[in-house]
């Protein structure tokens, strides 16, 4: 399975360039996937933001092809590697993306356990007679000061 994925990936690319109509051999595509995969080791943006255009367009130009083609053979080549995945995941667990508004058991218990608290949570204590109050109220009064 390992030596199909091997042979597969340079495929694609050479299979996506051809699609949009950009000629690369297919020496060419491994030599962008190669650069890809071995550029992707060091974090060069954060979360590798076009850094996977970046080093396709610099691969590709390599073998004559111009920098705004490979760019958008590039973004045509993680489009192909994206959304397939992404339905495939609607479809086989559409339970993830479509639970929005649905609360489980658990999450029900630990929403109406925090209400609970708040009901018995009297708010911040902003004034030194609230808290002497509540104090009173409680039999732990402070002893009065004498002046």
């Amino acid at each position: 399975m390992m030596q199909l994925q091997t042979y597969a990936n340079p495929t694609q690319l050479w299979l996506a360039a051809a699609a949009a109509h950009v000629s690369i051999p297919l020496a060419g595509s491994l030599a962008c996937l190669l650069g890809i995969n071995v550029g992707l080791i060091i974090r060069a943006t954060p979360g590798n933001v076009g850094f996977f255009q970046f080093v396709y367009a610099l691969m590709a130009e390599q073998f004559g092809v111009p920098r705004n083609d490979a760019i958008a053979v590039s973004l045509l080549i993680q489009t192909l590697q994206i959304l397939p995945l992404t339905l495939l995941g609607i479809v086989l667990a559409p339970e993830f993306i479509f639970r929005r508004g649905k609360k489980d058991k658990e999450t029900e218990s630990v929403a109406r356990k925090i209400e609970e608290e708040k009901l018995e949570h009297h708010g911040p204590l902003s004034t030194a007679e609230d808290v002497l109050k509540r104090a009173d109220k409680a039999g732990v009064s402070p002893a009065p000061r004498n002046p």
